[in-house]
């Protein structure tokens, strides 16, 4: 048996909406799709609608107030599906939760699969404001993410989810979309998790409270700091540092 047909999409409930937009948060630089993802949670309260379950996954529970909870969870509300993992993956089952995640998309008749995250900048500390930058499987949906507030991602290199997840739907003709805030590295990142947000509400027509994330800033620090470390762990792996590099051949 192959890796990804270890990977079970359990469904607990039946996917109400017919063309939905999912997102995809798993830990990475900055933690900024999982920070995002949380507060759209916490915001929005969506319905748990399933989990992704897999022996290659860390034998983990999680626990929140008191409930039994899965580490990736898959949420619902109004055409919008969040899938958001609380355990850092190990980076020999990344391609094929990805690759098992995208082909789940397709079958969903998804509009878009929509990955938040960060992309890493050295010089963090002196941004008041992220930028957010874009990469798209097609024009269209590049230039929808450009006029709500994105720039173009021109050059460069990704390494990791982001990077598997365009990939894996350029090749299965899915419409996907990245987006990336400038982040620190190692450091969980309200304030770039803040800018994707800014986007996501427009884009998503949702009002997600960006004055409240920044509020608990450091509260999300504390509470992420170790899923921070054993990403970091997981992006040292991987090879996370080339994000800083400039491909070879460009135009």
């Amino acid at each position: 048996m192959g890796e990804e047909e270890q990977i079970k999409i359990i469904e607990s409930r039946p996917l109400k909406a017919k063309n939905p937009t999912i997102i995809l948060a798993l830990p990475d630089v900055g933690l900024v799709g999982v920070i995002s993802a949380m507060q759209m949670i916490e915001s929005l309260e969506p319905r748990v609608i399933g989990e992704i379950e897999s022996e290659l996954f860390p034998p983990i529970t999680i626990i929140h107030e008191g409930k039994i909870l899965a580490p990736i969870r898959i949420y619902e509300k109004n055409g919008i599906v969040i899938i958001v993992s609380e355990i850092p993956i190990p980076t020999t089952v990344i391609r094929p939760l990805i690759s098992k995640i995208v082909s789940w998309a397709i079958e969903k008749n998804a509009s878009l699969l929509l990955i938040p995250g960060g992309t890493p900048s050295p010089n963090r500390l002196e941004i008041d404001s992220p930028k957010v930058f874009a990469v798209a499987t097609n024009d269209e949906t590049l230039k929808v993410a450009k006029k709500h507030g994105a720039d173009t991602f021109r050059e460069g290199i990704l390494v990791g989810p982001h990077a598997i997840a365009l990939m894996e739907s350029v090749k299965k003709g899915l419409n996907a979309l990245s987006l990336m805030a400038q982040s620190f590295l190692n450091y969980p990142d309200p304030g770039a998790a803040a800018s994707i947000i800014e986007i996501l509400n427009k884009m998503l027509k949702t009002n997600i409270s960006v004055e409240e994330l920044l509020k608990k800033a450091e509260e999300i620090r504390v509470r992420t700091r170790d899923l921070m470390r054993h990403t970091s762990d997981v992006m040292r792996r991987m090879g996370k540092m080339k994000e800083y590099e400039l491909p070879p051949l460009y135009r």
